[in-house]
């Protein structure tokens, strides 16, 4: 669901994030209720600035101590280098 909403959004970022939310929020809220939805639904929306990274967790293979609560004490930086080094230090 990530994937599409970037593969068919790529040239307008503001349309990634918007096809996002609308995709998974109604999801993670049946499930989580809002508060906690619209949190990792927030999270989502910042991993995807990197797709290598979004990758990666929709793969099952981000690190091991990469989990929600770590990703809500860390702000995820805008540049990509710096995701990487942030998820690099999870392994």
């Amino acid at each position: 669901m990530v994937q599409t909403a970037v593969a068919e959004n790529s040239l307008n970022p503001a349309n990634v994030e918007a096809a996002i939310r609308k995709a998974v929020l109604p999801r993670l809220f049946s499930l989580t209720g809002l508060d906690l939805a619209l949190t990792i639904t927030d999270h989502v929306v910042e991993i995807t600035r990197s797709p290598d990274l979004t990758g990666q967790i929709l793969e099952g293979r981000q690190p091991p101590a990469l989990s929600l609560g770590a990703l809500t004490k860390n702000a995820l930086p805008i540049d990509w280098a710096d995701q990487r080094r942030l998820f690099a230090s999870f392994a």
